[in-house]
């Protein structure tokens, strides 16, 4: 099951919609790069009930360069919720990212007419 960063990018890939829309797509997902690698410490440190979801976006969720364990950020919530009513969207809220790649959800290049590299 693709992560939700996935299941944004496999519905904005080009030819799919403009190439406008898949420019801001792409820097919107770039911006909003998930991670799996955060602080064991914080999985329930200090009182505070452990994280179920051990991820968190390395622009929304991250305090003095650390990246905090709070799953999706709202941003890619709200792009997906575009396509809320397909069956596997809230499978890929539960999937955590796929940081296979060395950590960041890798984001795809492209050449200098949009296509993927």
């Amino acid at each position: 099951m693709p992560d939700l960063a996935a299941f944004i990018r496999a519905r904005t890939r080009p030819g799919l919609v403009p190439h406008c829309e898949h420019t801001a797509y792409t820097a919107i997902l770039s911006e909003h790069q998930h991670t799996t690698s955060v602080p064991a410490d914080w999985l329930g440190a200090a009182g505070e009930k452990p994280s179920a979801t051990p991820w968190g976006c390395r622009t929304c969720h991250q305090d003095d360069g650390v990246v905090l364990p709070h799953g999706w950020c709202k941003t890619l919530q709200a792009l997906a919720a575009i396509w809320a009513a397909r069956p596997d969207h809230q499978q890929a809220l539960a999937t955590p990212p796929d940081t296979a790649a060395g950590g960041w959800y890798p984001v795809p290049q492209e050449d200098s007419s949009g296509q993927p590299a």
